[in-house]
């Protein structure tokens, strides 16, 4: 099997290196900016002197694990001079691994310590302590840093270097009160609060909830490199994965309250936690941390579940609440947070991705037909379903109760596209309001203690949020994008003369169709759903780009399209409802042409007959609710054929769906704009489930980058639902109102291009002559009937057509029906056939409360 199966724990940074070179330079700074104020003298001469004598052990050779002869060290004994040390800090550096036969294994630690007193103390004061924090830099999985505390015979692990094979636990005699075990941080890693979270819930008999929640933690290392956490108790158990962003030093999830009944798990960012933490601290409320997670649990303790309607960020909560018994659970409005899902019975589970759900034993592995038709229909998984049985999201701006009566799930915000009765307004008005909240937006994500980057991708919505940046809050800004190879797809042009305006210092990255093929797999193990499209990969890419760049936060402009109505689909149902008034014109339906000019040109060779045919079908149905998606979802609908008979659920044709989304549509929907309608659809079945998850958090938290859309801010969002239909689609001009604010900050020749669906390479990158192996494997007749889901015959003709010409295809539909087809096989592949079973060593945690009895 030529398939390199995902694993849990990523690849090394290929900056290690440099960063190595750089420990090496600074790790023995121990003078007085390591306790925070310039160093003296005296200080700067036994610097120099514990220099020299660092210079002079790195001179001897190093053999076997932890040295040799009288330089053999092991913990016992360092422990127990830790224990017979008075007044006297004591520092276990892990210092140099030789990484020149890195292929090799070939892993030489040096453990050196040494005594050095840090205060003369008088009389009895003994009851200061000094921390000493050695920092390494950025050495995932490598290297890291080790601080010991002394005071008065008391010795606190704060940190740990993460490096799987090295496990120290405290003896019992160190660890801390009130029934907490400590395990320690592993790992030295500056950075962002993304992260990753997984709890489980259980009012049956008592069960030990570490071990599963061990192996849940493990599998979204991806999410949080650099520290981890677990809370337990009778009945509940909360574990966290961080990537820190914010409070750096501190904000270690799980986080309580004063009185420890209360816990919190959090993955995401809450923008306007200043703001509320200072408003909280007004009502009397008492912080311990710097984060913005403490202030979710100080909120819940005010307001209860109403808590959410306060928070202006994307975000994924999990509150346990002891003393009721409680589990709160919520997301961010527009779904940019994932949060999913596991009940039965009395027994709960909930986690950031699908993978960390299914390495509980507890939990079968099995696809669910009725998603995959929804996918194959309209290009992504309907709310609250997911692409496996059993597994359930929480759907966007919703939060759900458990406790031992069952789980119940509330809607706390909706987006609602009622006419404004604003008419006096002048475009003017709209526009300076619309720009200062834009701003407002741009600025509240731009809150973290590390460098916070931009996408950049030539369109007007990027290129805004960059010029806001540059222009008003970071004159060093970095940006990023993708180019393609192939020049149907790439877009270069336009990111060139936007950063000839803005100047930003750029990094950029092209992508080839084989960059696509062999990165596919990855796609999908991290997008846990079938895909139509190829689109995923080259954003996986770009945020393997911010990281190697050292950033973990970047700005889009993802959003955009949504709710300025951006989008071709948005201009295609107004031609067809003005063609609908005279449907035998010849003349209204050529409009189309110059929508979709890379339909209609002369490499397709597509003629009024084709166009008469795709875009008429069910043109009258002008009163249908669902109006403007019907014909995509029509065309996308045809790819059910190549499911085997009776694989299907009865209810996955187009009738049955339409139905289903029509009776999940709000009351006031049918009072709605036409246009409001059809922006409610796509932000509701496109937005939150394709392009903020397969294709946004995804892509990002595959290499550990933390995406921040300040078009969804809901306050941007909520203002752009009230300005009426011709200031967001005025004519066939679309995102009217968001070009006049632009326009003259960024160049014309962005604001005015025609829009360019982003989309990427699709059959040549999976069955040209140089194919990927794992293509031929997973869509051969062996693993198709072994799975089970696709009629054979009917992929062996499409393959054979596509192999015929080079992996060329020519039909749209064809190209989706190769990618959901390999994605779908993939998926089977990754998740049911051969999940892989952890194995490695537990991990260590930055604190576990044990509140068992």
């Amino acid at each position: 099997m030529a398939i390199i199966q995902p694993q849990f724990m990523p690849t090394p940074s290929i900056e290690i290196e440099r960063t190595l070179s750089y420990a090496k330079k600074h790790v023995i700074r121990l003078s007085g900016p390591a306790l925070g104020r310039p160093p003296s003298q005296i200080e700067k001469q036994k610097a120099a002197q514990k220099q020299a004598r660092q210079d002079e052990l790195d001179r001897i050779p190093i053999e076997g694990k932890f040295g040799q002869g009288k330089r053999r060290f092991s913990l016992a004994k360092i422990m127990s001079k830790l224990d017979n040390t008075s007044e006297t800090v004591i520092a276990v550096v892990f210092l140099m691994m030789n990484l020149e036969k890195w292929l090799k294994s070939l892993f030489f630690i040096c453990f050196y310590f040494f005594m050095s007193p840090i205060f003369q103390i008088q009389g009895a004061c003994r009851t200061i302590k000094c921390q000493l924090e050695f920092r390494f830099g950025y050495l995932r999985n490598q290297i890291g840093f080790l601080s010991l505390l002394y005071l008065q015979k008391q010795i606190v692990q704060e940190a740990l270097c993460r490096f799987s094979s090295i496990k120290i636990l405290l003896d019992k005699q160190h660890r801390g009160q009130n029934n907490e075990t400590i395990y320690f941080e592993q790992n030295s890693t500056k950075g962002v609060d993304m992260c990753g979270i997984a709890g489980l819930i259980s009012f049956n008999q008592k069960e030990r909830f570490e071990p599963v929640l061990n192996r849940m933690l493990a599998s979204m290392h991806h999410r949080g490199p650099d520290a981890t956490g677990i809370y337990c108790s009778d009945n509940a158990g909360l574990g966290h994965t961080r990537l820190s962003i914010i409070d750096l030093s501190g904000g270690y999830q799980p986080i309580h309250n004063e009185e420890k009944n209360l816990w919190v798990v959090f993955n995401g960012e809450i923008f306007n936690y200043p703001e509320l933490t200072a408003q909280l601290k007004e009502k009397g409320h008492r912080f311990y941390t710097q984060s913005d997670t403490e202030t979710i649990v100080h909120l819940y303790e005010e307001y209860g579940s109403g808590l959410f309607e306060h928070l202006n960020g994307q975000f994924a909560i999990a509150i346990w609440d002891h003393s009721r018994q409680q589990l709160l659970l919520g997301r961010d409005r527009m779904g940019i947070r994932p949060l999913f899902y596991h009940q039965k019975g009395r027994r709960f589970s909930f986690a950031s991705e699908i993978k960390a759900l299914l390495t509980d034993p507890a939990i079968g592995r099995r696809l669910n037909p009725k998603t995959l038709a929804d996918v194959f229909t309209c290009w992504a998984p309907v709310d609250p379903l997911t692409a496996f049985e059993g597994i359930y999201q929480i759907p966007p701006a919703h939060y759900a109760v458990l406790n031992r009566d069952g789980l119940k799930l509330h809607r706390y915000w909706q987006l609602d596209f009622t006419e404004t009765d604003d008419h006096d307004k002048s475009e003017e008005d709209w526009a300076g309001q619309m720009q200062a909240l834009i701003l407002d937006a741009a600025r509240i994500r731009l809150r973290a203690d590390v460098s916070v980057g931009a996408y950049l991708s030539g369109g007007i919505d990027s290129t805004y949020i960059s010029t806001l940046v540059k222009n008003n809050f970071n004159n060093k800004l970095n940006t990023f994008s993708v180019g393609f190879t192939d020049k149907n797809f790439d877009e270069s042009r336009f990111q060139q003369t936007a950063l000839s305006a803005i100047q930003t210092q750029h990094h950029g990255i092209e992508c080839s169709e084989d960059d696509i093929g062999k990165l596919f797999a990855q796609v999908v193990w991290h997008a846990e759903t079938p895909t139509i499209r190829t689109a995923p990969a080259p954003l996986m890419m770009l945020s393997a780009l911010v990281r190697k760049s050292d950033f973990k936060v970047v700005l889009t402009g993802e959003g955009a399209d949504e709710i300025f109505a951006g989008y071709n689909i948005f201009k295609e149902a107004k031609i067809r409802r003005f063609w609908a008034k005279h449907p035998e014109s010849a003349i209204r339906p050529q409009l189309l042409r110059k929508l979709y000019p890379y339909v209609f040109n002369k490499e397709t060779g597509r003629s009024n007959a084709f166009l008469f045919g795709f875009f008429k079908k069910n043109l009258q149905d002008v009163d249908s609710p669902v109006y403007s998606h019907l014909i995509r979802w029509q065309n996308t609908s045809h790819l059910l054929g190549f499911f085997q008979k009776g694989f299907l659920p009865p209810e996955s044709d187009l009738t049955a769906f339409t139905r289903r989304i029509t009776d999940q549509l709000p009351e006031a929907f049918s009072q709605w704009p036409v246009l409001g309608q059809a922006q409610y659809l796509e932000s509701t079945l496109f937005l939150s489930n394709y392009l903020l998850s397969t294709q946004g958090d995804r892509m990002s938290m595959a290499n550990s980058v933390e995406g921040r859309y300040p078009f969804l801010d809901h306050r941007v969002v909520e203002l752009a639902a009230r300005i009426p239909s011709k200031l967001r689609l005025n004519g066939l001009n679309e995102k009217f109102l968001l070009k006049k604010i632009a326009r003259g900050q960024v160049p014309d020749e962005v604001a005015n291009r025609s829009k360019q669906p982003y989309r990427a390479p699709i059959s040549r990158c999976f069955l040209h002559k140089n194919a990927p192996e794992y293509v031929s494997e997973m869509l051969s007749g062996q693993a198709v009937k072994k799975a089970g889901y696709f009629d054979y015959q009917r992929i062996k003709r499409l393959v054979d057509k596509c192999r015929q010409k080079d992996g060329m295809l020519a039909s749209e539909r064809e190209n989706m029906a190769l990618v959901a087809i390999l994605s779908t096989q993939l998926l089977d592949h990754q998740f049911i056939q051969s999940f892989p079973v952890y194995s490695g060593e537990p991990m260590d945690h930055t604190v576990v409360e044990n509140q068992t009895k």
